[in-house]
């Protein structure tokens, strides 16, 4: 059973920076700004999507080297939830104060 859940972990993980990914370019080219010093660095150097790619890969390789479902793996996925959660409630603001 530890593996299937290893492996619901890690495609939820690799889905939740994906959706960081997408909700942050929308973001950016509706005039939002990056919050997270590192990927603001990473904006500007124009690696972002290389950003992703390589936080993605340590994410899963971090999950599936978790012994058990610890704490640190919940933490990872809860960190990108509210990051992609916070992406949207800012695209929905954005959206209501700019009606296109």
């Amino acid at each position: 059973m530890k593996n299937k859940d290893t492996a619901v972990m890690a495609i939820s993980f690799v889905v939740l920076n994906t959706a960081d990914y997408l909700t942050t370019k929308k973001l950016l080219k509706d005039g939002g700004q990056e919050l997270n010093p590192v990927a603001k660095f990473f904006i500007k150097k124009k690696c972002f999507g290389l950003l992703k790619i390589v936080t993605s890969i340590l994410g899963v390789v971090a999950i599936y080297h978790d012994k058990e479902t610890k704490t640190s793996t919940k933490t990872l996925l809860s960190v990108y939830g509210l990051a992609v959660s916070s992406n949207i409630n800012q695209i929905i603001q954005q959206n209501k104060s700019h009606p296109k």
